[in-house]
């Protein structure tokens, strides 16, 4: 049971009832009683075992208020109406260790029919996936057939039917050379949202690119050449001829590694500290046959290739120690850019300068690093660091997202005591670029006898406040109402 009052949907109770059907499958019905917009309801069916594990989900809801958040002459309100409901079904089923099947499919009223009921979805995935995917590989051979298919006309989307099929880089019998090869074979249709401009276009695009490698040591340096082809094509449609486009490429990947023992002593990171260097060149060379890529449909990153040579210049620095007794990495930092032989026009000799950075300084704690910095223009076009700290009693998570001109984004999270009598947990939004608070929540739980009670609270920064008192059975506290904030 969760009762509570939200700005958006008035009073509300929210009701779940989990019956075990068997070991492996439960089913979940719901009973959403929103004083403003009228009678939820939803059933649903999970099931899991050590081969698969998967949801079927269902809610409807004919709303009283369908335009209290999004004005009817909004984008999304343009596609609400009274009869609000979404269907998912996700499941993964895994035959062995090299086979398996993932799919996930949702359908939806309306495009703010997660904003407004399914807070939690709507974070993760604002636009719902939907596909269906057969992965079988090994040490060898990957492949994969894919699907990607839009459900829902108020998307754009690149609806996709494809077979890919690659041969890890594996050494000829009898040479010394090693081949890989990643090959693909797909139906390819660009839709677009109704009342946007841009007429749908599809293609049937064949892509095979093969290459052929000669590692080469020499003393303490190592020296990696490369030769290959890249062939792609693409059938007739109504509003393009066939296509054909050929990139020949070589290259030559060059690297070596010191390694220094600095302490053999006990710290606080663990016992011992080792550091180790890898500088490395990786000379590209690609000619492409079609010198304008807009000559081109365009659908994902393959059809955006284009002329390339530069050389990669690249420094990764790692620190290991020694942790239970176990060699493990406390630092692995990797600086890299690019020298432009070929700029396209850009009129600099240097690309960006790219970091790339994995952390764990502690058994706990955890730092990732993720960005680009433009020195050409002294900006920063994107970041991403995450501190995570993690230990029996305490969870906390603080990310900052930035994206030069749209997002300086942080975001905290916190749950402490998640094992005990009494918790809590917390999250929080802030963007100092707009200086503003855009979502902030706290909820406390306690566990007496067998049922677990939450109270809690949430704010968003469009003036939308929400308090919520639940009870459940404290053996159940993984489940959670289908809609809720």
């Amino acid at each position: 049971f969760k009762l509570g009052y939200g700005s958006e949907w008035g009073a509300s109770a929210l009701i779940r009832a989990t019956v075990p059907l068997s070991q492996q499958l439960a089913s979940m019905t719901d009973l959403n009683l929103y004083s403003k917009r009228g009678v939820g309801v939803g059933q649903g069916f999970q099931w899991e075992s050590p081969d698969r594990v998967g949801l079927l989900g269902s809610f409807y809801l004919k709303d009283e208020d369908p335009h209290s958040k999004y004005d009817q002459a909004s984008v999304f309100g343009q596609e609400i109406n009274e009869e609000r409901y979404r269907f998912k079904l996700e499941h993964v089923e895994r035959f062995d260790q090299e086979h398996y099947v993932n799919t996930r499919w949702n359908y939806l009223s309306d495009p703010a029919v997660l904003a407004e009921f399914f807070r939690r979805e709507y974070r993760s995935f604002a636009q719902p996936e939907n596909y269906a995917s057969w992965v079988y590989g090994n040490h060898y051979i990957g492949s994969e057939a894919f699907s990607n298919y839009r459900l829902n006309d108020f998307y754009n989307n690149t609806d996709r039917g494809e077979y890919s099929f690659d041969l890890y880089r594996t050494k000829l019998k009898g040479t010394p050379l090693y081949l890989q090869s990643e090959n693909s074979i797909a139906h390819l249709e660009r839709v677009y949202t109704n009342g946007i401009s841009g007429s749908a276009y599809d293609s049937v695009r064949l892509d095979s690119k093969t290459t052929l490698f000669l590692p080469q040591r020499y003393g303490w340096l190592s020296l990696v050449p490369r030769a290959g082809s890249r062939a792609t094509y693409y059938s007739k449609d109504e509003f393009s001829n066939e296509e054909i486009r050929y990139i020949p490429d070589a290259g030559m990947e060059l690297s070596f590694q010191a390694t220094k023992v600095l302490s053999n002593r006990e710290r606080w990171y663990g016992q011992g500290l080792r550091h180790k260097i890898e500088p490395y060149l990786d000379y590209i060379f690609e000619d492409s046959s079609v010198n304008d890529t807009n000559d081109l449909r365009q659908f994902d990153a393959i059809d955006a290739l284009q002329d390339e040579e530069k050389v990669k210049i690249g420094l990764r620095n790692i620190l290991q120690t020694k942790r239970n007794n176990r060699t493990s990495r406390f630092i692995d930092l990797d600086f890299y850019t690019h020298y432009l032989v070929e700029d396209h026009g850009a009129g600099d000799n240097f690309d960006s300068l790219f970091v790339d950075a994995r952390m764990p300084l502690t058994k706990r704690l955890m730092v990732d690093a993720l960005g680009e910095c433009n020195w050409n223009s002294g900006t920063i076009p994107f970041f991403n660091t995450r501190i995570y700290y993690d230990r029996d009693d305490m969870v906390l998570g603080l990310e900052h997202l930035h994206r030069d001109g749209l997002d300086s984004l942080w975001t905290a999270r916190a749950d402490l005591f998640p094992e005990s009598r009494v918790s809590f947990e917390g999250y929080v939004r802030y963007s100092d670029r707009d200086n503003d608070v855009e979502e902030i929540a706290a909820t406390a739980y306690m566990t007496k006898c067998c049922m677990r009670y939450a109270l809690g609270g949430r704010v968003y920064d469009d003036d939308e406040i929400s308090v919520m008192f639940s009870i459940g059975l404290a053996a159940f506290p993984e489940a959670r109402i289908s809609s809720s904030l």
